[in-house]
């Protein structure tokens, strides 16, 4: 019953029923596609019938047909086949005129034998479009536009290795001023990021990795059909899901925080972030549409009520993490043990870090030798002799910056202690590597995140937050799309596997989405002027707000952008992304794919 216009051409749905729009009923428009299967056989078959009545008159008839077959009910638009038919109906009449001839020979000057002839011919053709029973669908001819198994592709930005620590953002909770100094860093608290090495759930596990802490909901290795319980996996295939963990310490001093006053009684004031360079800039010509993720339920196992926030960042985004405003970058350090204040840079009168005052060409290390272990010194460009030189022992360790890498094997204890200092940049590429030892990446050390030889200082972003606590994570939460409870798995020790998978879908262009505490729209541009997310560098991921450690596993972690977008019209409510000119929602337009997932 809905009155619409399909304009292939332009690839958009027109709706003309004014009244359904104005009562913003839900439409539902449901189209599908299949690009795999587009061979179909074809058969042209025809007939011709002709009779001579006599010498001089003919009558003929043509029947011809066009039949196209495809192999499956799917026809593609503009690949619609046809079974169409064309009745013809033709006729000749020809006899002799002598009396033609004979006026002719009156004119002067003419003379002919040829005989003269009258002939009269017709025909007539009458075509009958139709097509195939296979393409009929409940009694109607149907073309297939879209089945929407690739209407939205995913970007995975779940890989450790693409994040490094963040600079800090912008806000008065944590002491982000905007000429920058050493006070940017008063607030970092404690973050650990990173992927259980597979190493952890086979027979050369260290001996104090057992079934007890393998079935620990922290540790485990959970199945992919606790999420998608569709999916079918060949042999080949890990049932896994190898988790993106972010592991976060409000009470601990992080990395570069180099405030002796820091108490564990302001941690809802903490935060710890990490950041990444995006290769997908422009979102609104890509039309990426969210941020998607599948997270662990962290309070089903738990039982504690540790609540906060995890807050997204896209934009433009500072890279100058001790905000000194100098480029950090490891690989052109002296090797020589200078002394610290040699070489050193910050915006303020107290020195904090080292930095190369040579332009950056390329980022690599030198192979071997005294220079390599100089450079893999950190953000702060000095190694821990340095740091105790500059900042004493005020902070009650050999490593006053919290920047010293252990790997994994290195440590004892469960999986999580071993990877709490993982994410260290001191000492995280060695030029010898063993079995119980191994660096976490080649690449030095740089402040420039998507690797363009620059590093950026303008913080010009939206910001999405979520609220996490276990009020929040109900089916009445705006962002949550989806939660899946764990029923029918078992852990390594023999225990049921317990908790619930939630799926998280954050809008990024719409404004009117509210925070399920009541505490303000997800999206807001954090107070840097942000308009647009033409130019999307960055993404800064980091939580805050929490009193305690919690633990977050994401099973997967996407930019969603699809093929489908909003059409704005001059006149129409859809003026830019769904939304009026008051900002407000009118008409909500949702693009959907259909698989297993």
């Amino acid at each position: 019953g809905i009155d619409y216009t399909v304009n292939y051409q332009l690839g958009r749905v027109e709706i003309l029923d004014e009244a359904l729009l104005a009562s913003n009923t839900p439409i539902d428009i449901s189209t599908e596609n299949n690009a795999i299967f587009r061979q179909q056989t074809k058969r042209y078959t025809g007939l011709n019938i002709e009779h001579q009545f006599n010498e001089d008159f003919l009558i003929g008839g043509t029947i011809v047909n066009l039949k196209e077959r495809p192999l499956t009910q799917k026809s593609n638009l503009s690949f619609e086949p046809i079974n169409n038919t064309i009745f013809g109906l033709n006729a000749n009449y020809s006899t002799e005129v002598p009396f033609l001839t004979r006026m002719i020979n009156k004119l002067p000057n003419i003379d002919t034998e040829a005989p003269s002839r009258f002939s009269v011919r017709g025909e007539f053709a009458y075509l009958v479009a139709n097509a195939p029973d296979v393409s009929d669908f409940d009694g109607e001819v149907t073309s297939y536009i879209d089945d929407f198994e690739a209407a939205q592709t995913s970007i995975n930005i779940a890989s450790p290795l693409t994040w490094e620590l963040s600079s800090t953002p912008l806000g008065e909770n944590f002491g982000a001023a905007a000429n920058g100094g050493i006070e940017t860093g008063f607030r970092r608290a404690g973050l650990s990021w990173y992927t259980i090495d597979p190493l952890f759930y086979t027979n050369s596990a260290p001996a104090e990795i057992n079934d007890t802490e393998l079935s620990r909901p922290e540790s485990r290795l959970p199945s992919i059909n606790e999420i998608f319980a569709e999916t079918e996996l060949d042999v080949s295939q890990t049932q896994g899901v190898f988790t993106f963990d972010l592991f976060y310490r409000p009470m601990e001093r992080g990395p570069y925080n180099y405030n002796e006053n820091f108490e564990a009684e302001n941690a809802a004031n903490n935060f710890a972030g990490i950041t990444r360079g995006l290769n997908a800039t422009n979102f609104e010509q890509s039309n990426v549409e969210f941020i998607e993720f599948w997270l662990l339920d962290p309070y089903e196992y738990t039982g504690n009520t540790n609540s906060g926030q995890i807050r997204f960042n896209i934009g433009n985004i500072s890279e100058d993490v001790l905000a000194d405003g100098r480029k950090q970058y490891e690989n052109a350090l002296p090797e020589e043990e200078v002394a610290f204040g040699v070489q050193s840079t910050d915006f303020t009168d107290e020195g904090y870090g080292r930095t190369p005052l040579d332009q950056s060409l390329v980022y690599a290390f030198d192979n071997t030798g005294a220079a390599r272990v100089a450079q893999d010194a950190g953000f702060d460009g000095l190694q821990d002799a340095q740091e105790l030189e500059a900042f004493g022992s005020a902070f009650g360790t050999e490593d006053p910056s919290n920047d010293n890498y252990e790997y994994f094997l290195e440590r004892q204890g469960n999986i999580q202690q071993r990877y709490l200092n993982y994410n260290g940049t001191e000492g995280d590429s060695p030029e010898e590597v063993t079995t119980d030892f191994r660096g976490r990446t080649t690449l030095p050390t740089v402040e420039d995140v998507n690797r363009d030889n620059t590093m950026n200082t303008i913080n010009q972003y939206f910001e999405y937050t979520v609220d996490i606590s276990p009020g929040d994570l109900t089916d009445a939460n705006p962002l949550i799309n989806d939660i899946v409870d764990i029923n029918g798995f078992t852990n390594p020790d023999g225990t049921p596997v317990e908790g619930r998978w939630i799926q998280f879908r954050i809008p990024l262009n719409d404004r009117s989405v509210q925070r399920s505490s009541g505490a303000g729209p997800v999206r807001t541009d954090a107070g840097t002027g942000a308009v647009d997310l033409r130019s999307a560098n960055f993404m800064r991921m980091y939580m805050t707000g929490f009193t305690d450690d919690i633990l977050l596993r994401f099973g997967t972690l996407d930019l969603v952008r699809g093929d489908y977008r909003i059409y704005a019209q001059d006149g129409n409510a859809l003026e830019t992304f769904g939304l009026n000119e008051k900002g407000e929602t009118s008409t909500l337009f949702a693009s959907t794919l259909v698989s297993l997932e």
